[in-house]
């Protein structure tokens, strides 16, 4: 498929669209109809550096992970052709911050009631939607101070299983880098 810039506007204020294919418009319609197919990946770090899930890191770590990985700040919505379908827009503005609800900051008493929120997130309502495909969730623990948990959530229309694993070291390795 084909990436197109979407009108003319100079960077860093450009869209990109392209169409979904025939594997990508199911996950598409299985995310709109119950999310079945979203995954989770929940990571456990313990640091002295209680500094690292400070919110401004946390963003500036998604922001930078949103630059490698552009469609976790994309967007997508139906298109009415011969045969229905669906695109991706990834707008560059998105891609340079936070959207409200892509991160959400928690504490969490026990690694049970973490667990117990990340089943929830499969089990549960969806929390992602048509404008939002990534959300990720951190956890500092009140019961243990310097334990905390990363909890990503992300439609399987822009990752896979072996991908979200890739996706989530590459977090946790930008979070770690000194920041200048």
């Amino acid at each position: 498929m084909v990436w197109t810039v979407v009108g003319d506007s100079p960077a860093p204020d450009r869209d990109f669209t392209r169409p979904l294919d025939v594997n990508e418009v199911a996950f598409f319609r299985d995310g709109i109809l119950n999310g079945f197919s979203d995954i989770v990946a929940h990571d456990l770090v313990h640091t002295t550096r209680g500094s690292l899930f400070e919110p401004s890191n946390v963003a500036g770590t998604w922001i930078a992970l949103k630059r490698v990985f552009p469609l976790l700040g994309a967007t997508t919505k139906e298109i009415d052709n011969e045969v229905p379908g669906a695109s991706f827009t990834v707008a560059e503005a998105d891609l340079t911050v936070t959207r409200p609800r892509e991160i959400v900051l928690l504490t969490a008493n026990s690694e049970a009631e973490v667990r117990r929120f990340a089943d929830q997130l499969i089990s549960g309502p969806r929390q992602l939607s048509p404008n939002l495909l990534s959300r990720v969730y951190i956890f500092s623990r009140g019961d243990n101070p310097g334990l905390y948990h990363g909890v990503i959530r992300i439609a399987h229309l822009i990752t896979d299983g072996i991908s979200l694993l890739t996706l989530s070291r590459a977090f946790l390795d930008i979070l770690l880098r000194p920041r200048s």
